[in-house]
């Protein structure tokens, strides 16, 4: 039985992260070659990630990736708010 909760696809930038990698550079070597598998909504499959990256993923490196992109985020919601302040 499949874990409902474990997840099967990530992000691109958290894919490029695991694999030490900028965004961009994972895009054109391993996305647009079709190195990585994307799902229908975009996001990259951990299996193909792994497959490609010839070592095991687990959740602790998915986290890890994820928290990394905290200060992105924190940094364009501060951007997005003072857009809206100055409407």
């Amino acid at each position: 039985m499949k874990d409902q909760y474990l997840r099967t696809a990530i992000s691109i930038s958290a894919a490029a992260s695991i694999a030490g990698i900028s965004r961009e550079t994972f895009r054109i070597h391993c996305l647009d070659t079709g190195l990585v598998a994307q799902d229908a909504d975009g996001r990259v499959l951990l299996w193909s990630l792994a497959k490609h990256l010839g070592q095991a993923i687990d959740m602790d490196d998915v986290l890890l990736a994820d928290s990394k992109r905290e200060p992105e985020r924190r940094s364009q919601r501060a951007r997005d708010r003072m857009k809206a302040a100055a409407r």
